[in-house]
């Protein structure tokens, strides 16, 4: 709802009800039957639970930059899309490791990101992942980095490489991925 604020105060007789998510408030209102009751949610959803469109777009901004993230508290469990930790994870020869998730934005000048990615290579981490968006500043953006590491300590030291080339630096959090082989046997 935090996306579509505009549209609840030009429609102030509809009530707002917050719910755990978009698909499973499509879900649920599928399940009640009611036309009087609505759901916010895509457009797959609308298909899937065989719903129909009443109005499109409603998002406050055309540029929305949302981001789901799946977060799960076990410590013990397996990176969801990575079946291969499954076999390393048994291996006796083998190291934690690590990935921390961080959302970094840069001033607006030639080279920023070369230097954050350089501070990393620098530090001998290994980016496993890297997205832009832009801020809602014009020419400035944002960066999702993912960096996998040995040590759950080298978070600090990870977000301190960064900040020399950053103007701001947000730790999402950082999370065991499971194991890597250290030496492969015969």
């Amino acid at each position: 709802m935090g996306q579509c604020k505009q549209f609840f105060q030009r429609w102030n007789h509809l009530t707002a009800v917050e719910l755990h998510d978009t698909a499973g408030a499509a879900r649920e209102v599928a399940a009640l039957g009611d036309d009087s009751i609505l759901a916010i949610c895509s457009k797959g959803a609308s298909q899937l639970y065989g719903l129909d469109i009443v109005r499109a777009n409603i998002q406050d901004r055309l540029d929305n930059q949302t981001r789901f993230f799946m977060i799960e508290k076990k410590e013990d469990r397996e990176e969801f899309f990575n079946q291969s930790n499954r076999v390393e994870k048994e291996m006796s020869d083998s190291q934690d490791l690590f990935k921390t998730v961080l959302n970094v934005e840069t001033s607006n000048q030639p080279g920023a990101l070369r230097d954050l990615l350089n501070a990393l290579a620098e530090g001998s981490y290994d980016l496993a992942y890297l997205e832009s968006r832009p801020t809602g500043v014009p020419w400035t953006y944002r960066f999702f980095l993912e960096v996998k590491h040995r040590r759950k300590e080298d978070t600090d030291r990870i977000r301190k490489l960064l900040m020399a080339s950053a103007t701001r630096i947000a730790v999402v959090g950082t999370f065991r991925i499971g194991r890597q082989v250290s030496s492969l046997k015969n």
